[in-house]
């Protein structure tokens, strides 16, 4: 085991852990540790499941792989996108959530990866689900930019806020 994973493993069960329930991990709190080059998302997969293999666990994963995709927005790593596509992928095979789903195609978009079964799923749900934020991600993952702004501006203002911080948000910063 290398440094890095030592680190990363007592930073996982000695940091991550006890604070999580105080103040909470949202992904832009997790860039200093996805900071690293050499992160073993493997590791840190099994690590974080293995000890919590309930939904805190899951959310963890999930945003550290937004961290990932962050990363990437802000410096052009595509291996962070390979690492988070990883992560949500793993995700994906515990739990089928749709927002877990929709990270994992956020990902996949910006890896210039999007099936047409990808497209499909993406159209079938903003014609079926109710959940606005939900309906805001797939429109932004379809390039939707019109009907987007109509769906947006019925979000609550801080709901607005708080999906405007999302990387898929970024969407529609550089397609408007």
């Amino acid at each position: 085991m290398t440094l890095i994973k030592k680190e990363l493993t007592v930073c996982i069960e000695n940091v991550i852990y006890p604070f999580y329930f105080i103040i909470g991990f949202t992904y832009p709190k997790l860039n200093y540790l996805v900071a690293f080059d050499n992160i073993d998302e493997d590791l840190l997969m099994k690590t974080v499941f293995i000890d919590n293999p309930n939904s805190m666990g899951l959310h963890l994963l999930n945003n550290l792989a937004l961290a990932f995709i962050d990363k990437f927005l802000k410096l052009g790593s595509k291996d962070s996108l390979f690492k988070s596509k990883k992560i949500l992928e793993y995700i994906i095979s515990k739990n089928e959530s749709i927002s877990f789903k929709i990270n994992l195609l956020q990902a996949k978009y910006y890896l210039d990866n999007l099936s047409t079964d990808d497209k499909q799923w993406l159209i079938k749900l903003k014609n079926t689900n109710n959940d606005l934020v939900i309906k805001c991600g797939s429109l932004l993952l379809l390039e939707y930019l019109d009907e987007f702004e109509l769906y947006f501006k019925e979000l609550k203002p801080d709901e607005q806020k708080e999906f405007k911080e999302y990387p898929i948000y970024q969407i529609y910063n550089t397609k408007k």
